[in-house]
């Protein structure tokens, strides 16, 4: 692997190791961002990753599909599967 699929790959790996500690390593119960009752930061982290997938993968596609192609299917899926659990937190 050379240098650039590295950093690419860790880009892509950035906002997966955020949510999974945020949602599995950090149920302490205390209100978080937002204040009241519930903890509101899972909402803006899984948001903020969207975004950050989303601009990713516009850069990936912008740098050239066929040479990038396999971190635009992995960073497709990673931005799927934040999506989805994105919108489960809203409904």
């Amino acid at each position: 692997m050379t240098t650039p699929s590295v950093i690419k790959g860790l880009l892509l790996a950035l906002p997966v190791l955020v949510l999974s500690y945020i949602f599995f390593f950090s149920k302490n119960g205390n209100g978080g961002v937002g204040g009241g009752g519930y903890d509101l930061s899972q909402l803006y982290y899984s948001f903020f990753a969207l975004i950050y997938l989303l601009l990713l993968n516009i850069f990936f596609l912008i740098q050239g599909a066929q040479t990038n192609r396999y971190f635009l299917l992995v960073g497709v899926i990673f931005f799927l599967i934040v999506l989805f659990v994105f919108l489960r937190m809203l409904w």
